[in-house]
């Protein structure tokens, strides 16, 4: 089959508190309110009282948008806005987490957001779609940031809580409070470890359960916890009142590769453990699209950028000066 000629001059966009596909009124996680706006996920930042907010019904239902509050669209089902087709990708970051294709100027542009290859029991399975036009988040993209197999550090975790409570500790495990929260809770779960949670990681685990993950009931945590059970954590809170004497932490966020900041959060050990994929997962992320023109944002965009350029691609950072190219 001949393939669809690329146009010579391919669409631009522009980060300013979000991504803005330029000529259009389409934005991508605006941290302001504008006209028309996708929300990747239930992590993303900003408003969500945009004129129109385009995201997945799992999304909507995490962030509290009600019915009329947001156009909901089906991953894989394209649609027209305007001018624009559409079509949403599971991007694999978190339960509702999507990516959205934009046919534009004869060109296809994909706003990824933040995406995670890995096999999750709490999110949709990422989805590659192909694109001239690539934008994509980096929390980590730095040659030495790259994380162990995702079963070998579930495993530890549940090793982690098992050693703390035989040597009469509560097993404390920090984590965001969205998608990492829940893998553990599950993997506790299966370990026959009960899990208490804070108001904040017990609420999102019963949405998330209400929206059809297969997710154990966890205790709210309110002020005691009871022998034999771990407590989940939000790791970038204050810890709670009321903690036993003993207790053994362990801090999970892709962070942890480095000791220093382990060392720094308090815990005992931490776990490589990530809602985000890692250098060799996002540089063949993009190998894969097939896309013309990477434009990165996070604070990973511009190590990433340079090596994606090393391995060929016509990559930048937002906010570097190479975005001047861009135009």
């Amino acid at each position: 089959m001949r393939r669809k000629a690329r146009p010579a001059e391919l669409p631009a966009v522009e980060l300013d508190g979000g991504v803005h596909l330029c000529g259009t009124l389409l934005w991508f996680d605006a941290s302001r309110r504008r006209d028309l706006c996708f929300l990747s996920s239930a992590l993303s930042d900003g408003p969500r009282s945009h004129g129109q907010v385009v995201t997945t019904t799992e999304t909507a239902a995490l962030v509290g948008l009600r019915p009329g509050e947001a156009l909901i669209a089906r991953t894989e089902r394209p649609f027209v806005l305007g001018k624009l087709k559409l079509e949403l990708f599971a991007s694999g970051f978190v339960l509702g987490a999507a990516q959205v294709r934009i046919q534009h100027a004869g060109a296809r542009v994909v706003y990824a957001g933040y995406i995670n290859p890995a096999q999750r029991a709490v999110a949709a399975p990422l989805v590659q779609p192909a694109a001239d036009v690539l934008v994509l988040g980096a929390r980590y993209g730095a040659p030495r940031e790259r994380f162990p197999p995702r079963p070998e550090l579930l495993g530890r975790a549940c090793a982690f809580a098992r050693e703390a409570l035989g040597a009469g500790c509560t097993p404390v495990l920090l984590a965001p409070p969205l998608g990492t929260a829940q893998e553990l809770a599950l993997v506790l779960a299966a370990d026959g470890i009960p899990v208490a949670a804070s108001l904040r990681i017990a609420a999102l685990t019963e949405a998330s359960r209400a929206l059809g993950l297969p997710l154990p009931s966890v205790r709210k945590y309110r002020g005691r916890v009871r022998g034999g059970e771990a407590l989940l954590w939000p790791a970038n809170g204050p810890l709670p009142r009321g903690l036993p004497q003993k207790v053994r932490m362990l801090i999970c966020s892709g962070r942890a590769l480095d000791a220093d900041f382990v060392r720094k959060a308090g815990a005992d050990e931490g776990l490589a453990l990530s809602n985000h994929a890692d250098v060799v997962q996002l540089v063949e992320y993009v190998g894969a699209s097939g896309a013309s023109r990477v434009h990165l944002f996070g604070p990973a965009a511009e190590p990433l950028a340079a090596e994606l350029r090393r391995a060929g691609h016509d990559a930048s950072a937002f906010g570097a000066n190479r975005q001047l190219e861009l135009f």
